[in-house]
């Protein structure tokens, strides 16, 4: 049976969720190299880049940032096997419907996740979906969506490692207040 949104929300708030099958039939997938037709289709729009070091002390060991053309970055990091520097890239200053609306239509987010809940639609996050890619390797940032709603991670090529950290754990560790954002 079809499972609402609110409906997945109150049973599962608490806990990660995984819905095989989901990306089956989305538009994207139809791609034979998933991020190469991203880098075509958005070719020019500018995408934030980061390099991961467990050297730097900053908010999630991310280093050398650098606002890149998709292009740029494919070629150069993605595309490039024998570059060894493992740039991480992000469209989350931008969002994908700003960044790239060309590809708005071929990322869809399912309708069950596709309400903003809790709130009732009080806050929308415009910078949703966000694209992520990188290089084998690569790592992202360690974050907190904000206002600690649920968030939908669609994994079109590759495989990503997730590590779920509990909202009471931020509290003790991270010092994260309830609308997601630090509180020292």
């Amino acid at each position: 049976s079809d499972v609402s949104p609110l409906d997945l929300f109150l049973r599962h708030a608490k806990e990660p969720v995984i819905v095989k099958g989901a990306l089956h039939g989305q538009p994207l997938m139809r791609a034979d190299n998933v991020v190469e037709y991203v880098a075509q289709v958005c070719r020019d729009s500018y995408i934030d880049t980061v390099v991961y070091s467990k050297e730097v002390s900053s908010w999630a060991g991310h280093t050398d940032e650098k606002l890149m053309r998709i292009k740029d970055y494919y070629a150069s990091y993605v595309k490039n096997s024998s570059n060894e520097e493992l740039r991480y890239a992000t469209s989350a200053t931008f969002g994908m419907p700003f960044m790239c609306p060309a590809l708005q239509h071929d990322m869809l987010v399912p309708g069950l996740a596709s309400k903003p809940l809790p709130t009732g639609g009080a806050f929308r996050n415009y910078a949703q979906p966000t694209i992520f890619m990188g290089p084998a390797w690569s790592r992202s940032e360690l974050h907190i969506d904000m206002m600690l709603m649920p968030f939908w991670l669609g994994v079109y090529a590759g495989t990503k490692r997730f590590r779920v950290i509990a909202f009471e754990d931020n509290l003790e560790h991270f010092g994260v207040d309830r609308g997601g954002f630090g509180s020292g």
